[in-house]
């Protein structure tokens, strides 16, 4: 259940809605874990399928190119584990990659470090957590870098689109 309650200021002064989630589970699922690895080497797979020419290619002027995209993939795992740790969000950005190598190695590196993290986490994360967009209960801020890194899977899948390639590809059934 997500309720929002009232607002109020962060350390910085800055208004922030207060977001509360109640957890139905025990630590954290084998299926959180699961979908952080094999979306983070399928997100490195796919980097594959795009010509060289184009990771820093951005489709529209306002857009990110997959090189931004896989940057901020990779930051937004790191910096929520730091965030959890009782670190300030945002601390953990990695740079920029300027080779395909470099971002999967980047996004792979994230994708299994909070994997890891998650694994050592035996109870349901407690309390609250405070993030740039609002303070979040932190067994619901736990899983928001996991679908953040589904999400821009996805919008590595759709430039490959806008270049032409209309196929899938999944790490598990090409060989990778």
């Amino acid at each position: 259940m997500l309720s929002f309650g009232p607002t109020m200021m962060s350390r910085s002064g800055n208004v922030r809605r207060r977001f509360r989630h109640r957890a139905k589970f025990k630590g954290v699922s084998n299926f959180m874990i699961s979908t952080c690895e094999f979306f983070g080497k399928n997100f490195a797979w796919n980097l594959n399928s795009l010509p060289d020419d184009r990771l820093d290619w951005k489709p529209a002027p306002t857009a990110n190119s997959a090189f931004e995209v896989a940057q901020h993939a990779a930051a937004s795992l790191r910096n929520m584990q730091l965030a959890l740790e009782g670190q300030e969000y945002g601390v953990g950005s990695p740079p920029m990659p300027t080779t395909r190598e470099e971002a999967q190695d980047m996004i792979i590196g994230a994708a299994n470090a909070y994997a890891d993290y998650l694994r050592g986490l035996t109870e349901t994360p407690q309390g609250e957590v405070e993030l740039p967009w609002g303070i979040l209960a932190r067994a619901q801020a736990v899983g928001m870098p996991v679908q953040d890194l589904v999400h821009h899977h996805g919008q590595i899948a759709y430039i490959q689109t806008l270049l032409g390639d209309t196929s899938d590809h999944f790490f598990e059934f090409e060989g990778g």
